[in-house]
């Protein structure tokens, strides 16, 4: 199963690795990174791993384990979209 990005999802990975490098280095920077891909790279392996997102129909949403950060994606019958990637502190999505 391959797995694409909404221009959301771009934005957001952009904006998480800018904020996370100025606040917390560049070290925890590349940490979140490398957790997110994993989390990515679960999703990809097995999509229905993730509870399904409320008020959302076919969106799955995965935390991305000690940060603050869950990831929602959709599960198509070829592929996966990531859609968005919050921060836990936010209003819902």
């Amino acid at each position: 199963m391959t797995v694409e990005f909404t221009r959301q999802a771009v934005a957001d990975l952009e904006r998480i690795g800018n904020d996370s490098r100025l606040k917390f280095g560049q070290v925890v920077a590349a940490r979140l990174r490398d957790r997110i891909a994993d989390v990515i790279a679960r999703a990809e392996r097995s999509p229905s791993s993730a509870p399904a997102a409320k008020g959302r129909p076919g969106v799955r949403v995965a935390p991305i384990g000690r940060y603050p950060f869950r990831l929602y994606y959709l599960i198509l019958p070829d592929r996966i979209v990531v859609q968005h990637i919050r921060h836990t502190s936010r209003r819902p999505w």
